[in-house]
């Protein structure tokens, strides 16, 4: 899972605005609707197996952010040291 970690998941109950802050959240909540959105977040950041119901009390949007290019050129480095390394052990049995 080591690429896994690279990443994170934010939920949050008031929308952003064009300029990436957050509008007020203008809706009254009720114990019922907290429960099924409680249990879609925790679905969707646990993941359980088995499960088919998914985060369905989730109304969602997703942003997408970039990846950091230092992020990026770790992960090519480390990739390319590994091929390295499993090629010279490759030789070293030959």
């Amino acid at each position: 899972m080591a690429y896994r970690w690279d990443r994170f998941s934010w939920f949050g109950l008031r929308k952003p605005t064009d300029d990436g802050k957050l509008r007020p959240y203008d809706r009254e909540v009720e114990e019922v609707d907290l429960a099924a959105l409680m249990e879609a977040v925790l679905i969707e950041a646990i993941e359980p197996g088995l499960n088919r119901k998914r985060g369905q009390g989730l109304r969602s949007v997703e942003f997408y952010q970039s990846e950091d290019p230092a992020l990026q050129k770790d992960k090519s480095k480390t990739a390319t040291l590994e091929m390295l390394q499993r090629m010279l052990n490759e030789a070293d049995s030959n």
